[in-house]
Formats: structure tokens, sequence, C-alpha cells
């Protein structure tokens, strides 16, 4: 994936974890960041450190469990920042109990943060990156997709995550897109490509 100097980035779960590691290193790069996170503990800290590298960014607090609020996040970001050009579904909740015993409510939080919000979020800027013929779709996610030791609903909505974007890219022809996994073997990303061609644009790997 070709990062250049300017371009809008959008990353969810900016505040913790990999979030925190992915924000420094976009920062490097000198791009306009859009750093989002619920409830945001931190999330100030974090825009202003990656401030200091030069980058320009912005801090939303942001719940994805409500519909709105992504729509309102994502408007947001258009107007302080411009189009986006590289969105990054990185939030996710898990619970770490038995499938039987977790709360109707639990199972419902885990889906609509770590799928339908990414399914979500990804529908509503591809059709402007298509239309611009630039832009990229990342999905962080994790190999409970394929088997455990996760627990069930999040091996279900890593699975369809993954099934989503393999199905997507073979949905758009004239576009790339591939499975990318990173050394550790835990985790990985979907990354769309929304250039013409079918090998992406200049300097993808």
């Amino acid at each position: 994936m070709r990062i250049l100097a300017g371009q809008v980035i959008l990353l969810t779960g900016a505040s913790g974890g990999l979030g925190t590691y992915m924000a420094q290193a976009f920062a490097e790069r000198k791009v306009k960041l859009a750093l989002v996170a619920h409830p945001g503990i931190d999330l100030e800290g974090l825009r202003k450190s990656v401030a200091d590298s030069s980058a320009e960014a912005i801090a939303i607090t942001s719940d994805l469990r409500e519909p709105d609020r992504r729509r309102e996040m994502l408007a947001t970001v258009r107007s302080r920042l411009g189009p986006i050009d590289i969105l990054v579904n990185n939030a996710g909740v898990e619970y770490t109990s038995f499938y039987h015993e977790l709360k109707e409510e639990q199972i419902g939080e885990v889906l609509s943060v770590n799928l339908e919000a990414p399914m979500i979020l990804s529908r509503l800027v591809l059709p402007e990156m298509l239309g611009r013929k630039q832009g990229h779709l990342v999905n962080i996610s994790s190999l409970a997709g394929k088997s455990g030791p996760a627990s069930g609903v999040v091996c279900g909505d890593q699975s369809g995550l993954g099934g989503l974007y393999a199905v997507t890219a073979g949905h758009l022809p004239g576009h790339w897109g591939e499975r990318v996994g990173d050394r550790s073997g835990f985790r990985g990303s979907w990354d769309l490509c929304a250039a013409q061609g079918e090998d992406g644009p200049a300097g993808t790997p």
C-alpha cells in the first residue's frame, strides 16, 4: 500500500494497542490523520504526539456501535481534513467468556463494533474512492477468524470480515485486493485498493 504525504487517513481504535503504533507510523509519513476511539481515553494525548511529528491530526470520540455516530464521524473528517484516502478499521471489542455465558447485549456489542461498523464505514467511503480512482480499505483482523482460541463471537465476526473483503474484491473487476498477514501470525489486514488495474497503483506491493 502506497502512503503519500498529505493523504487523509481515518484510523479507528486509535488510542489503544496496535492503533497507537499505527498512528505514530502514519504520522511519520506526514499525512492528515483522523484518530477515532471510544471512550477516547488518551486520544487527545495521542493527537498531540502525532502533531509533534508535523502531521496534521484531529481526535474524534465516536461510539461505533451507533449508526448515527458513524455518519457524524465521517462528516467531521471530510469537513475538516477532506476526502478519505485510507480507511483503517482497527476498532474491536472482545469478551473472554464461554459463548453460552455471554449476554445477548455483549454479543450484539461485539458484532456491531467488530463486523457491522467496518462493513458500513467501508460502504460509505468506497463510492468516493472509486470515483476518484484511488484509496485503500484496510481491516485489521485476527486469525481467530479461522480458528480459536478467541470466543465464538470473535471467531464469527473475524471470519465474516475476511469473507466480506474477499467477495468485495471479486465484485470489483479492474480493482485489486489482497490478504496481508504480519510476521507474528496473529494479526493481519484485508487491503482493498480502489485504483484501476489488477496490480494496484505504482509502488503497491
